[in-house]
């Protein structure tokens, strides 16, 4: 399982800011943190600006292979 630190110096690497060995000074892993936490707030409330969520659950009728949603749709 990967550490926080793991996740930050992999995408550190990725994007060029360290070479493959190197690792992240503190600084530079608290600003890091910040980034990923700020970013994981930001998913977390990404369904709170959707209106309305309704659950539907739908039949499937045999040999049918295609199925159209909307106004005068299956769905």
């Amino acid at each position: 399982m990967s550490t926080v630190l793991d996740i930050i110096t992999d995408a550190m690497s990725d994007i060029g800011a360290l070479a493959i060995e190197e690792t992240p000074s503190a600084g530079e892993a608290a600003a890091c943190l910040r980034a990923l936490n700020n970013m994981l707030d930001t998913w977390a409330t990404e369904e709170l600006m959707v209106y309305n969520i309704v659950p539907s659950v739908f039949a499937y009728v045999a040999n049918q292979q295609s199925y159209t949603i909307g106004t005068g749709g299956n769905f």
